[in-house]
């Protein structure tokens, strides 16, 4: 088993976390077909939660991440609601972004990372069945 904490791996140039950041503010499908492949090494070995194989290559990768598209619509939702309570700027409209950027702040300020994770965890999952409800449901759950 390859020790992944010692792996430094070349990033390609066009590779940033702000382009990662503006993708999934507004993802789409199209853009990850003509985007991965720019930045994705095809000796890429993607390692994703509870998958039975890895994700291998540019295309393995970029098929990846098309399914998550295609067969989480809600991760849409979480996505403009993070955006806005990372950067607020008014790009969607997502009324509960206030109220996640507080919680994750006030977090911070009196948690540890390990404990921000186990605590966020939950919070997350209730936020996607939040959203998929509302999705199915075409209004805000009861």
């Amino acid at each position: 088993m390859k020790d992944h904490a010692n792996i430094v791996a070349a990033r390609p140039v066009s590779w940033s976390v702000q382009s990662w950041q503006r993708f999934w503010a507004a993802p789409d499908p199209e853009v990850a077909r003509a985007r991965v492949p720019t930045i994705v090494t095809p000796d890429v070995v993607g390692y994703w939660p509870f998958a039975t194989k890895t994700a291998s290559g540019t295309i393995g990768y970029r098929d990846r991440i098309l399914a998550l598209l295609a067969l989480v619509p809600v991760l849409w939702r979480i996505a403009a609601i993070v955006h806005e309570a990372d950067l607020d700027d008014q790009r969607y409209d997502a009324p509960e972004a206030p109220g996640l950027d507080m919680t994750l702040r006030v977090l911070s300020m009196t948690c540890g990372d390990d404990d921000i994770l186990h605590i966020t965890g939950p919070v997350f999952d209730g936020i996607y069945e939040y959203c998929k409800r509302a999705i199915l449901l075409g209004r805000e759950p009861a």
